[in-house]
């Protein structure tokens, strides 16, 4: 009974930043022998939603495009009201600024030493750490279980971004989208959260 595989029905909406995260879920999927994960996906962010969908989803995670930077004020009223009876299962993803705006020097660097663990300033419009991927610092509060910055995961202590694995393995491959090897970094934080872990537990 203790190793008994639970089965989550996730619900997401958004474009192709929500299908990186669908990426990162089947990695998590894979590393956890427990989980399984079964997806519906709704793109574009508006129209009509299937309430009978929602109702049968055990999570739903809408993505978000109309964030403050630092405020982190949800200010889309139709999202409110669409999923403002799920806020029990609800979890917002914020849309991710740009990584670089030019990562063509690092492709041309062979040097292991030099491509792995590669940074950089940060270009983002606002700070934040590794530990903020998954919070509960957004408004109104009470309109989801948490928010998922995944812009956050890949800043360092010191406000750096990291573009590149330990392998030298590069995190986005048009400075925008994550690879196989960003979505990977993703997934292993969010793993580390112990808000998200609970989130599927329960």
């Amino acid at each position: 009974e203790h190793n008994k595989t639970k089965t989550l029905n996730i619900y997401l909406e958004g474009n192709s930043q929500t299908r990186d995260l669908i990426n990162t879920l089947e990695i998590i999927d894979e590393m956890s022998p427990n989980l399984k994960f079964n997806y519906s996906y709704n793109f574009p962010i508006t129209g009509k939603v299937n309430k009978d969908l929602l109702e049968k989803s055990d999570l739903l995670i809408i993505q978000v495009n109309n964030f403050e930077k630092e405020k982190k004020f949800i200010k889309d009223k139709i999202l409110l009201e669409t999923y403002g009876d799920y806020s029990e299962k609800l979890l917002w993803l914020k849309s991710r600024e740009i990584f670089a705006k030019n990562i063509t020097p690092i492709i041309f660097l062979k040097n292991q030493k030099e491509r792995s663990n590669f940074k950089y300033n940060s270009i983002d419009s606002y700070r934040c750490k590794k530990e903020d991927t998954l919070s509960k610092d957004f408004f109104p509060i009470n309109s989801g279980l948490g928010i998922i910055d995944t812009q956050c995961a890949f800043n360092d202590s010191g406000g750096l971004k990291r573009l590149t694995s330990s392998r030298g393995e590069l995190f986005t491959f048009d400075g925008h989208h994550l690879t196989l090897a960003g979505a990977t970094d993703l997934a292993r934080n969010l793993l580390s959260s112990r808000n998200f872990k609970k989130i599927l537990s329960s």
